[in-house]
């Protein structure tokens, strides 16, 4: 069996199990070649939350116009295809696999990847309710990553 036949069938398993969603699912609207900043989040968004994920992101300088929030895992190379101008991806409370990279980051961490800033944070719950973590997450993660 060819390396293209199995990766087929391996991403007909993953899809099948909703391990990771298709670039199909994605859907990106016209806006989206503009998009700079993807964030990713184990939880739905409540009022709350989203009020706070607005002020991590607005203390990095972030636009609104120029990230874009998503619930569903999607493979890295089609995130890089999809947004052209994509810098930033945040995995609050996820783990790297599950946008299909086989790397190693720590559960408060960032590393750069095909020209990508990836950053790993707890969940949106548990870093709100930590004060030391955030602290932690700001001055070790962000400030150094968007404060240059």
């Amino acid at each position: 069996m060819n390396e293209n036949k199995l990766g087929q069938i391996w991403l007909s398993e993953l899809l099948e199990h909703e391990q990771v969603h298709s670039f199909r699912d994605l859907e990106p609207e016209i806006n989206d070649k503009e998009i700079t900043t993807i964030i990713f989040s184990d939880i739905s968004l409540d009022e709350d939350k989203a009020i706070f994920l607005s002020k991590i992101l607005q203390s990095c300088g972030l636009e609104e116009n120029k990230y874009k929030i998503l619930s569903q895992c999607y493979p890295f190379k089609h995130l890089k295809n999809a947004f052209p101008k994509l810098e930033y991806i945040f995995l609050f409370g996820m783990n790297i696999n599950e946008i299909g990279l086989n790397l190693k980051i720590n559960e408060v961490d960032a590393l750069y990847f095909s020209e990508i800033q990836i950053i790993s944070c707890v969940s949106l719950s548990k870093l709100e309710g930590q004060a030391q973590l955030k602290t932690q997450f700001w001055n070790q993660i962000l400030k150094p990553i968007f404060k240059k």
